[in-house]
């Protein structure tokens, strides 16, 4: 995965981590803390993984492209603008913070697939 949220390793704090220097981009480590999202631009769809739901890739609209606000590790005001990658990264990880997983952004009928899906992958891991 390119972040992991705070609440996603059982802690309770708005922070998160993103590392998207495997793209071209040469992007170094974000830590945010308090994020929060203060412009979006334009719209896209691409797949999108979590961590949380391992295996699971589904297409999800997002904004093209974002600014957030927080604090760096240091406690200093920072500001990142994104795109592509990164503007995706970013909101997928502020909305694990505000308790909003990647199914919570996707259709009736791909959540009812997932949601079959899940049940019967628990139901055969149970078995094994």
């Amino acid at each position: 995965g390119a972040g992991l949220a705070a609440n996603q390793v059982s802690v309770s704090k708005q922070v998160f981590v993103i590392d998207v220097s495997m793209t071209e981009e040469k992007i170094p480590l974000i830590v945010l803390i308090n994020p929060e999202i203060v412009y979006i631009e334009g719209e896209s769809e691409f797949e999108e993984g979590c961590l949380s739901l391992p295996g699971y890739v589904t297409v999800v609209k997002r904004a093209e492209k974002v600014k957030v606000k927080g604090l760096d590790r240091n406690g200093k005001p920072v500001e990142v603008e994104g795109t592509g990658l990164l503007s995706r990264a970013l909101q997928h990880e502020i909305d694990h913070l505000n308790g909003i997983l990647l199914i919570d952004r996707i259709g009736r009928l791909r959540k009812e697939f997932f949601k079959k899906r899940f049940a019967r992958e628990k139901v055969l891991s149970k078995s094994r």
